[in-house]
């Protein structure tokens, strides 16, 4: 009899990848109102207020269409080293900052030992060093955990791994990487699916339960105008009575039209310790300021200032936000904590750079010279967290456009909106009211601006939106074309 061969099954693990997106539901009162229950009342006629007109009723989050979660399951993950000699969450690609001589990247992967390669990338040069972690050291306290690292490599440079309640970031003290001969001091910051991407495991909730509170008053002095609102939540804030400033906690709440433009009054409620350092503030606050751009009402402890806003955006409103997410944290610190409810987050639909447009951004930034008007010229500063286009034009023909107002990052292509209430003289000597659209195109050897300037009779509710504008036909239309080459003496 032939002996039988004996199978043997052998089990192979696997690493199971997984992208963390932000979670979607909501639930419980915001802005101090519970939007389930509440609907605006028609009478708002206090102290003579009564020319601001509100909406009928709020949505509440939960009533917001579910959004689309990020990531791709199935795409093809790389092959991990059978035994990861490292703690620390040291891959992943990162971006230079803004303040270096080096703009680039750095990507960082386990090498086959279990160690860490880290690849330097500036252009068409590349350089790598590859390294073991040491002095590993994490704290953890009851507002968020302190993670640092160093990495033992084959260069002379000094690298570190930091990690902090709010930031993440590895530092690099050698020189300039791809061959340069100078020494150089980089900060990067982990780029991972894009900026504005929430943390790994971020929970999109309101974890502070700031957002819960009530106020008698707030149905008539904190309410938002539109559906798109943004509540910031700041726990050290302050308010000046004319000798002194007192500490207090405050709510700013902003509310956007349909181009994500801020819209009728900025308001903020500021909670005090006591009645009487209220009184002291309100009392200076309305006395100096009160009038047509700013408004003041108290109750008891609590203070409530407007202010009528122009210019400021959703995307510029808040310095940081989450893609897909109703919650932002800014800074998480017990003393100092400050975060933001968005009653629509923000989409890709209103915001997509890639890692490539984020590195061309990185490498314009600065002021260029124009290339077909000596009087002009163009400002870019497109980071992480700020964004601000500014061109001048200083012939007879300028634009009138607001670049801080950004209200679209689609790639290479960047739109402003700015309502001019005061000043747009088309054809006029007259002060008239015009919508201003500006179209950023940028491109590898030149930029070009155009503004597309609209009179209208009210700049709030003109129906003029970035989906229409092109088919209306505008009072002006001016255009620059801007050398991306080389930077404008003088500028930064």
């Amino acid at each position: 009899m032939k002996n039988s061969k004996v199978l043997s099954l052998i089990l192979a693990s696997c690493m199971i990848f997984s992208l963390a997106g932000c979670q979607q539901g909501y639930s419980g009162p915001i802005n101090g109102k519970d939007h389930d229950s509440d609907v605006v009342e028609e009478d708002n006629d206090k102290d003579g207020d009564g020319d601001t007109e509100r909406p009928e009723a709020l949505p509440t989050p939960a009533d917001l269409a579910p959004l689309n979660e990020g990531g791709n399951d199935d795409a093809p993950q790389p092959t991990a080293p059978s035994q990861k000699n490292y703690t620390a969450e040291w891959e992943g690609i990162w971006l230079s900052d803004e303040y270096n001589d080096f703009n680039g990247t750095l990507t960082v992967e386990p090498t086959s030992s279990g160690d860490l390669q880290f690849t330097f990338t500036y252009g068409d040069k590349s350089e790598t060093i590859t390294g073991r972690e040491t002095d590993y050291d994490e704290a953890s306290y009851s507002y968020g955990t302190y993670i640092t690292a160093s990495l033992e490599n084959d260069s002379n440079a000094e690298i570190r791994y930091t990690k902090e309640p709010d930031d993440c970031y590895i530092t690099y003290d050698g020189k300039i990487p791809c061959g340069g001969d100078e020494y150089t001091w980089i900060v990067f910051y982990k780029y991972g699916d894009g900026y504005h991407t929430a943390p790994s495991g971020y929970k999109d909730a309101d974890q502070y339960g700031k957002f819960s509170r009530k106020d008698p008053l707030d149905s008539d002095y904190f309410y938002a105008e539109t559906d798109d609102f943004i509540v910031e939540y700041k726990k050290a804030a302050s308010m000046y009575n004319g000798n002194q400033s007192f500490a207090c906690e405050s709510y700013d709440l902003s509310s956007y039209d349909e181009n994500g433009c801020i819209v009728g009054w900025k308001k903020t409620k500021y909670i005090f310790e006591n009645e009487d350092n209220a009184i002291d503030c309100f009392n200076y606050q309305s006395g100096s300021y009160g009038g047509d751009y700013y408004r003041y009402f108290r109750d008891g402890n609590i203070v409530y200032q407007w202010y009528k806003a122009s210019g400021y955006t959703k995307l510029n409103m808040v310095s940081n936000w989450y893609l897909n997410c109703h919650y932002s944290v800014v800074s998480s610190d017990e003393d100092n904590l400050i975060y933001s409810y968005y009653s629509k987050p923000v989409t890709a639909a209103d915001y997509s750079l890639s890692l490539d447009d984020a590195l061309y951004y990185r490498n314009v930034l600065g002021s260029h010279y124009c290339i077909d008007s000596k009087d002009a010229y163009l400002d870019v500063y497109v980071s992480r967290n700020d964004m601000s286009l500014y061109t001048f034009c200083d012939d007879t023909d300028y634009y009138r456009g607001n670049g801080f107002s950004i209200v679209k990052v689609d790639g290479m292509k960047i739109y402003t909106v700015y309502k001019d209430e005061y000043y747009s003289w088309v054809d006029s000597d007259d002060y008239e009211k015009a919508l201003i659209i500006q179209v950023y195109d940028f491109g590898t050897e030149e930029s070009t601006v155009t503004e597309y300037q609209f009179v209208v009779d009210d700049v709030v509710n003109s129906g003029i939106t970035l989906d229409n504008f092109m088919n209306t036909t505008p009072d002006n239309v001016i255009s620059h074309r801007f050398d991306m080459t080389r930077l404008k003496l003088g500028g930064y």
